[in-house]
């Protein structure tokens, strides 16, 4: 069976958050973004997720992210 994720950035509130829940929703795995430490779980109401700390504005931040984002998917930690 295939797994569908979606990663959705800015998903810690307003259209991001709206876009992440509708994944949600119909069944994906939510990976999230969101500048600061965020609950994505609690938010979207399933473990089904995981949010991952990103600041587009900072480059060691991207790489950690990156690495943390290929590490998820590679050993699918959901």
């Amino acid at each position: 069976m295939l797994n569908n994720t979606v990663l959705i950035t800015g998903a810690s509130r307003g259209i991001g958050l709206s876009i992440a829940q509708s994944f949600s929703d119909e069944g994906f795995y939510v990976i999230g973004t969101s500048r600061s430490k965020f609950d994505l779980e609690t938010a979207l109401g399933t473990k089904d997720c995981s949010h991952i700390k990103l600041d587009v504005t900072d480059r060691d931040t991207i790489k950690k992210s990156m690495n943390s984002l290929k590490t998820k998917i590679i050993y699918q930690e959901h």
